[in-house]
């Protein structure tokens, strides 16, 4: 999950760097790659979370938090699109979006990383 993490967290980069260039096609092919890169995170994660839900005393605590977690990566997905409209609209305001995508991702995965250490 760190590994799909880093790619996505690169390729944001990428883009943002591209959106100052302004070049549409190169961007366009980056924002889908990150749009790939996301749904790739999102099934790493939900794969996780059915290989952990193996115990009972897991898969309870799984199935307790499974929506917050959606949530967490469904809101993701709108600040992404966000993300998008913003280089799209060739604004100014990529790179503070940009680290709120960083930080949420990051708070995500320690989130994952530490509720789940305490049932393994």
């Amino acid at each position: 999950m760190y590994y799909e993490f880093k790619k996505l967290e690169k390729l944001v980069l990428q883009a943002s760097g591209n959106a100052q260039e302004f070049d549409p096609e190169h961007l366009q092919a980056l924002l889908d790659e990150i749009q790939c890169e996301h749904q790739r995170l999102k099934t790493v994660l939900l794969e996780s979370v059915n290989k952990l839900g193996q115990s009972d005393k897991i898969r309870t605590f799984i199935e307790s938090h499974q929506r917050g977690l959606i949530e967490l990566l469904n809101g993701l997905w709108y600040i992404i699109n966000k993300t998008n409209e913003l280089i799209t609209g060739k604004k100014l305001f990529i790179h503070t979006l940009q680290k709120t995508v960083f930080l949420l991702l990051e708070d995500l995965l320690h989130f994952i990383e530490n509720r789940y250490r305490n049932f393994l």
